[in-house]
């Protein structure tokens, strides 16, 4: 049960739903094909995949605060690929949030109903070399902002079952 002390109902419910909505989008995050690379910081999460790579963050509470963060996080990210990549992709800045009437100019704000055709479908290809090396950089650990793997690579899932099951399969 949530406990907010002494502060009203309705803080509570608005704070459970800002949980729910973070939650979604790491559920439609769990669903990307395997060769998707996601890592999470705080509430960010980093995805890269064949059709681009994006900092992805549900805006919970002030939209123009999150914002803020999630085209810092943005630009950090960019920046530290420019350290260990050639050629460098464009990041997309998604805002998640859960109707269409909000709007922000520091980021591209996009329906929770939408965001999983939006990074199975984008606009950026990145090629398997350049998904693998940004595996390799996530899982090391050598990005900053310091990103934490999501889930677990294959070679992890193998290792984990001893075999080629999928590691939910094996768990």
């Amino acid at each position: 049960m949530l406990n907010c002390g002494r502060r009203r109902a309705d803080e509570c419910l608005v704070f459970t739903l800002r949980q729910d909505r973070g939650a979604e989008v790491d559920d439609v995050l769990d669903d990307l094909p395997a060769e998707y690379v996601v890592a999470g910081l705080g509430e960010a999460r980093f995805v890269a995949g064949s059709p681009g790579a994006f900092v992805v963050q549900a805006a919970n509470g002030d939209v123009g605060r999150a914002a803020a963060e999630l085209t810092h996080t943005t630009a950090a990210t960019r920046a530290s690929l420019a350290d260990h990549l050639a050629w460098v992709p464009f990041i997309d800045s998604l805002l998640v949030v859960p109707d269409t009437d909000v709007r922000h100019a520091a980021a591209t704000v996009v329906p929770a109903d939408l965001l999983l055709q939006i990074l199975v479908e984008g606009h950026q290809p990145l090629d398997a070399q350049t998904v693998a090396r940004v595996r390799a950089l996530v899982h090391a650990r050598r990005l900053t902002p310091p990103w934490a793997p999501a889930r677990p690579t294959r070679d992890d899932t193998m290792a984990a079952c001893g075999t080629s099951t999928p590691l939910k399969v094996c768990a």
